[in-house]
């Protein structure tokens, strides 16, 4: 029974990924706006919940980004004046990949 639901969760988080797909650059870029946002939040929600992000996103960066992409995004600076509204859009695909994983854990735990 445990193996089961231990399979399911594992095959549900790759249903997961293509929900929320987005570009490997992508995913640098919001790790990289994570990491800023979970060190300079002043209280600990915004802390918790760039920190969540950061490793989110770690997890999805691909170990076959192209090296010119990754050096451009790693040596750009992060505009203050749009890191904002990037980092909700970072988090909400964060909660959304959350409540869809969640979502099927459930659907698989109610089936046994």
């Amino acid at each position: 029974m445990k193996f089961k639901l231990l399979a399911a969760g594992l095959l549900s988080l790759a249903l997961v990924s293509p929900a929320v797909a987005q570009s490997a650059p992508d995913d640098l870029h919001c790790f990289m706006l994570s990491n800023v946002f979970a060190k300079a939040a002043k209280d600990d929600r915004g802390k918790a919940v760039a920190g969540q992000s950061a490793l989110y996103y770690l997890g999805r960066i691909d170990g076959h980004l192209d090296p010119k992409a990754l050096a451009a995004i790693v040596h750009s600076r992060l505009d203050p004046k749009t890191a904002g509204p990037q980092m909700t859009a970072c988090a909400q695909r964060v909660a959304h990949a959350d409540q869809t994983l969640h979502q099927m854990m459930q659907a698989v735990a109610g089936k046994h």
